[in-house]
C-alpha cells in the first residue's frame, strides 16, 4: 500500500490531503483478514474522523489558516502512515486453521 500527503496553497488558506495510491491484492487479503486500516483526518469545523483507507477520496484537503498548523497536521498524517505500515508489515495470522479427525 502507498498513500500521497498532497500540500497546497490556494488563495491564501494551506490545504492538505492524503490519498491511497496503491493497494494491492495482497493488501486486500489482509485487510480481510485484520480488517481495513483507518487514518484519523480532519474534515468541516476542525472535527476528526476514522476513516477505512480505501475511503479516503471521499474527503476533501483540509484547509489552514496557516503554515504552521497545516505543516503539524501533514507531519501527523506522515506518522500515522509510517505507524499503520510498521503494523501492517508485521501483522501475521497464526490462528486460523483448518483440522480433519
Amino acid at each position: 500500500m502507498k498513500f500521497l500527503i498532497s500540500q497546497e496553497l490556494k488563495q491564501g488558506k494551506y490545504f492538505v490531503r492524503v490519498t491511497l495510491t496503491e493497494f494491492s491484492e495482497d493488501d486486500k487479503i489482509e485487510a480481510n483478514v485484520f480488517g481495513m486500516p483507518t487514518l484519523m483526518l480532519k474534515f468541516q469545523h476542525d472535527r476528526n474522523a476514522t476513516i477505512p483507507i480505501t475511503n479516503l477520496e471521499q474527503f476533501p484537503s483540509y484547509g489552514f489558516s496557516n503554515q504552521i498548523e497545516a505543516d503539524k497536521y501533514a507531519a501527523q498524517l506522515k506518522e500515522q502512515i509510517i505507524n499503520l505500515k510498521n503494523i501492517w508489515d508485521k501483522q501475521t495470522d497464526t490462528w486460523s486453521k483448518q483440522e480433519e479427525i
